[in-house]
């Protein structure tokens, strides 16, 4: 089933997921950091080499082997520096994944070329390409790399070291480059491209398989908030939303179907379930502002809470919601009783409170005109004016 699902998630959309960028880029910055310090070890061990006593010579007097070691060694001890300080840019915005992904490149590319400098401190009798394979092979294949990148790695890498073995070693002893080595550099570039690839695709898969579960886990969430029938929220949503609008200024509504019990008893309880239906469905119309909150409370009654809005605007629209439901013809017809309380709760007691004080004037709007809405500003917890 899994496996279907992402079939159809394309790679484009995966790396426009926020999820996505972020975790290629921190992962990347993980693999490039420990790139950098196995480079930065294997030049430590090289530097080391050239005051051996065991030394044997440079087969390339060119570029002298200590000043390769350090070059090589102090610009991944540069960049160790830098992916430190950008892990820190996290959670990423657009701009500061594009820095980080600017620092990855840049030190990928900067490898790829350094990679070449190594033949200069090859010494006598030791592999001409060793120290070149291991920083191309680290540079190369520890970050993960979409496939353009890797191509431009590839050639970046090669062209110099065509140039080292071309120009370079015209002038020196070994001036022959055997046929053997020039398919051997090939033959590096295409397994590195190809592992690449396979670890792209690794990295595809597994993050298709991650946002699939996260959408099903959210798909779930948001199933065991929501009443199936009204498709409103129900009260375990209320619960888990209840922190959250205690924060200021906030406007309650209860309200009921008026002789509810008696469309279930004369037209049947699928009517009186189309009725609930459409009655949901003209609250979730009427109120689909950012700070509204409405509710399925229970049976026929339904809550709406609304935060940051004006009580005058509020009323206006819970009369428009009541006007909406009374024009309905036949059977589809809805009286609703509001009552509403204005207020602003700073704790989740003083939101129960305004709940039941909105409980009472709905039973006052029950009792005395039907197609009013009555309720009441309450300015303080202690004192009060009726609307």
């Amino acid at each position: 089933m899994i496996e279907q699902r992402l079939d159809h998630i394309e790679p484009h959309e995966l790396l426009e997921n926020p999820l996505v960028i972020e975790s290629l880029v921190s992962e990347n910055l993980g693999f490039c950091s420990s790139a950098a310090l196995c480079a930065s070890l294997m030049c430590s061990i090289g530097l080391a080499g050239t005051f051996s006593p065991f030394s044997s010579g440079q087969v390339l007097p060119q570029i002298n082997a200590t000043m390769a070691y350090l070059t090589l060694g102090l610009v991944n001890i540069v960049f160790m520096q830098l992916f430190r300080k950008a892990s820190k840019l996290f959670p990423l915005h657009k701009m500061k994944a594009e820095t980080c992904r600017g620092i990855i490149v840049t030190f990928q590319c900067a490898d790829m070329i350094l990679a070449s400098v190594t033949f200069f401190t090859t010494q006598m009798g030791s592999s001409f390409f060793f120290e070149y394979i291991l920083v191309t092979v680290i540079a190369f294949l520890m970050p993960l790399n979409r496939p353009s990148n890797a191509i431009c790695y590839a050639l970046v890498n090669g062209l110099s070291a065509v140039f080292v073995m071309t120009v370079v070693l015209s002038d020196s002893p070994r001036s022959a480059v055997a046929w053997q080595d020039w398919v051997d550099l090939a033959i590096l570039l295409l397994i590195c491209l190809a592992v690449s690839w396979l670890r792209w695709r690794s990295f595809l898969r597994y993050q298709a398989l991650r946002i699939s579960l996260l959408k099903r886990e959210d798909d779930a969430l948001q199933k065991a908030r929501r009443d199936e029938l009204t498709q409103l929220l129900n009260r375990t949503a209320l619960r888990d939303d209840f922190p959250s609008l205690c924060s200021g200024r906030a406007n309650v509504a209860l309200m009921d179907i008026d002789s509810f019990k008696r469309i279930n008893d004369v037209t049947g309880h699928q009517q009186g379930d189309r009725v609930l239906s459409l009655v949901g469905e003209s609250i979730r119309s009427m109120f689909d502002h950012a700070g509204d909150h409405c509710y399925r409370y229970g049976g026929d009654e339904f809550l709406i809470i609304t935060v940051g809005e004006g009580r005058a605007e509020f009323v206006k629209r819970l009369e428009a919601l009541q006007s909406l439901c009374n024009e309905r013809g036949g059977a589809d017809r809805a009286n609703l009783s509001i009552g509403y309380v204005s207020a602003s709760p700073h704790s989740s007691e003083q939101l129960r409170d305004c709940i039941k004080r909105a409980d009472n004037w709905m039973y006052v709007a029950k009792r005395s005109d039907k197609t009013e809405v009555r309720g009441e500003e309450l300015l303080s917890f202690h004192k009060l004016r009726i609307a």
